[in-house]
């Protein structure tokens, strides 16, 4: 199955014990890259927090005080 248009993926990480460090997502999103190195946005869902980790010049990188809206970021993706 190959997915080369899939840009944005988001995560439940809830019942992760314990759960993941902002590192830990970031390692997380390199690894996936592997696999998809389409995607270039990572939200990961712990609670009713989200944290997103954003593919910038090729590295992953934990956004803590960003101005997304986080529920409407799905649309705000630029057409492939």
């Amino acid at each position: 199955m190959h997915l080369r248009h899939l840009y944005a993926v988001e995560l439940e990480v809830t019942d992760w014990d314990p759960p993941p460090s902002p590192q830990a997502m970031r390692a997380l999103a390199a690894e996936l890259r592997l696999y998809c190195p389409s995607v270039e946005l990572f939200v990961f869902v712990l609670e009713f927090e989200r944290t997103l980790v954003q593919v910038k010049n090729g590295y992953c990188t934990v956004e803590m005080d960003h101005d997304y809206d986080l529920d409407s970021i799905w649309r705000d993706i630029p057409p492939r």
